[in-house]
C-alpha cells in the first residue's frame, strides 16, 4: 500500500485482461492522477503499478507491505522484472 504525503504524480496500473495462453496476454493500462492524502492498495499478486512525479515537487509517499525473503516484481510495459533475495542480499533488474 502507498500513502501520498506530498507532491503530485501519475500512477500507472497494468493488469492482464486475458491469460497469456488465451490471447497473448493483453494488458489493460490505467493512469490515475495522485496527490497528497491519496491511498493506493494492491493485493499480493495484483496488478503491476508504477508512479511518476509530475511538476517540480518530489512525489513523497509511505510504503507498507510484506517483506518476504524472496520477491519477484514484473513491469510488463517496460519488459523488465526485478528479483529480490533478502536472505542472500541480492537484487537483479533484468528483461522479462
Amino acid at each position: 500500500c502507498f500513502y501520498i504525503l506530498s507532491g503530485h504524480g501519475v500512477a500507472t496500473i497494468e493488469k492482464p485482461t486475458t491469460a497469456a495462453g488465451e490471447g497473448g496476454g493483453v494488458m489493460e493500462t490505467q493512469q490515475v492522477d495522485i496527490g497528497p492524502g491519496d491511498f493506493l492498495g494492491f493485493k499480493r499478486g495484483g496488478p503491476a503499478h508504477s508512479f511518476k512525479a509530475v511538476g517540480d515537487e518530489d512525489l513523497v509517499y509511505l510504503v507498507c507491505g510484506e517483506r518476504a525473503d524472496y520477491d519477484l516484481v514484473e513491469y510488463p510495459l517496460m519488459g523488465k522484472k526485478f528479483t529480490i533475495d533478502r536472505v542472500k542480499d541480492e537484487r537483479e533488474f533484468s528483461d522479462l
